[in-house]
């Protein structure tokens, strides 16, 4: 192989070091493609123009919109704190409202992918009204698993920390920027437990495949949609005293930097802002 590639090579040819050069070279185009497997390869049906990255992009970006949809639920509840112990308005409303604000970023996203597939010279046709159904679902997952994590985010708030490094190591643990014969046999296993596989699934099916995802992908993506939104509703039933207790204890001061920060009053005013809250009748009774 070596000498092959050094006569192919006239770079290589008749200098030092280039028998060693050719034989790494040809070491690392062995290791991509046992790697890779056919995922990666010019002969793979399911990739043409644009290679692997088509394929990429149908899980990075809905996992995206899932990412941001999530964290906007999950901080919604403290972001609407004022509002909580004001209005009798339920916190699902609060939360669904902020799911629902990514839905605009998820639409961004989606009209990428297709731009994506039809510069690869894919044409789903009319199986692109899928793609609109098969977002609605994530985001009812993303909606679902929000009912449970805003209430525990107002009662720990590490938890709206931690979650951005959650969403990063979820992105890795699924099959989304690598194929998923790459993964090992336990964490392949896992895969049956992770909400966005059948998502990522049936994204690929319509724009790569151009084919409708299979009943049991759709029997997934519904009963991860309905389990999420069921477990979530109980999650929040319960925890809703602790979190509109919780939401009573706000301080002027606290009042007073929020509004100081909405209105952008930077000339130390925020002392005479906490004075004329605290001396306002009513403002602070539930």
């Amino acid at each position: 192989m070596s000498c092959a590639l050094r006569g192919a090579n006239p770079i290589c040819r008749n200098k030092p070091g280039s028998d060693l050069a050719s034989r790494i070279s040809a070491h690392h185009c062995f290791d991509f493609r046992s790697c890779t497997g056919g995922a990666v390869s010019p002969k793979s049906p399911r990739l043409s123009t644009l290679g692997a990255g088509l394929d990429i992009a149908c899980g990075l970006l809905p996992w995206l919109a899932f990412s941001d949809a999530l964290s906007r639920g999950t901080n919604s509840l403290i972001e609407h704190s004022l509002y909580l112990r004001k209005l009798a308005i339920p916190e699902e409303v609060y939360i669904a409202k902020s799911v629902a604000a990514s839905s605009i970023y998820f639409a961004i996203l989606l009209c990428f992918l297709v731009i994506l597939a039809a510069c690869d010279g894919r044409s789903p046709g009319i199986l692109l009204i899928l793609l609109p159904v098969i977002s609605a679902l994530l985001l009812l997952v993303a909606f679902g698993v929000a009912l449970t994590l805003a209430p525990l985010n107002v009662l720990m708030r590490d938890i709206g920390q931690t979650l951005p490094l959650l969403l990063q190591l979820g992105m890795w643990l699924s099959p989304i920027l690598y194929p998923a014969e790459l993964m090992p046999y336990g964490i392949g296993i896992l895969q049956k437990f992770n909400p966005f596989s059948p998502f990522l699934a049936a994204f690929r099916s319509v724009v790569v495949d151009n084919q409708i995802p299979e009943s049991g992908v759709w029997l997934a993506m519904v009963a991860w949609a309905i389990g999420t939104c069921a477990i979530g509703a109980v999650f929040i039933q319960r925890l809703r005293p602790e979190v509109r207790g919780l939401s009573l204890m706000v301080t002027p001061a606290i009042v007073a930097r929020g509004l100081c920060k909405r209105f952008r009053i930077y000339d130390g005013s925020v002392e005479r802002v906490r004075g004329a809250l605290f001396r306002s009748k009513g403002f602070f009774e539930p």
